[in-house]
């Protein structure tokens, strides 16, 4: 089911397929924003995302390079603060999906008004290991309107 999530989030439209990756060491973190709209809906009905126009869903991973070419998913502290073109702020609650030890983070935000609205990401995931340091990013991902 994990793999149908990441399938569905990363390549249900064209204009979001691209992934997003920050990397900071040995860590690898991944994140993507998508509208809601996009779900299918037995992934929205099985992790409680509301389909609206207006939602969008937000995944983050984070993965840690054991070997090449072989990351390994890691558990995490993520916290992330979205922000809309009027300025105006919301804190996500970013929810740990853990499919078979492969963990990652969903989170759900508001879209402002406007034909082609955008947010920003504040994202920050804390790795649960000894002495991990932060990875921080700050992502935007501008949304376009349905065509009706």
């Amino acid at each position: 089911m994990r793999r149908l999530v990441a399938l569905a989030l990363l390549s249900a439209a064209p204009a979001v397929a691209a992934q997003n990756l920050q990397q900071s060491g040995t860590y690898l973190l991944h994140y993507n924003a998508m509208p809601s709209t996009q779900l299918p809906r037995e992934v929205a009905r099985r992790y409680a995302i509301v389909q609206s126009p207006s939602n969008v869903v937000l995944t983050v991973s984070l993965q840690k390079r054991e070997r090449p070419g072989y990351p390994t998913p890691v558990p995490a502290e993520v916290r992330v603060t979205a922000t809309g073109d009027t300025g105006r702020s919301q804190t996500l609650q970013m929810r740990a999906i853990d499919e078979a030890g492969a963990v990652s983070y969903l989170g759900q935000a508001r879209l402002g008004e406007g034909r082609q609205p955008s947010l920003t990401f504040d994202i920050e995931a804390r790795p649960h290991a000894p002495d991990a340091e932060p990875i921080r990013t700050r992502y935007v991902q501008q949304f376009f309107a349905p065509v009706r």
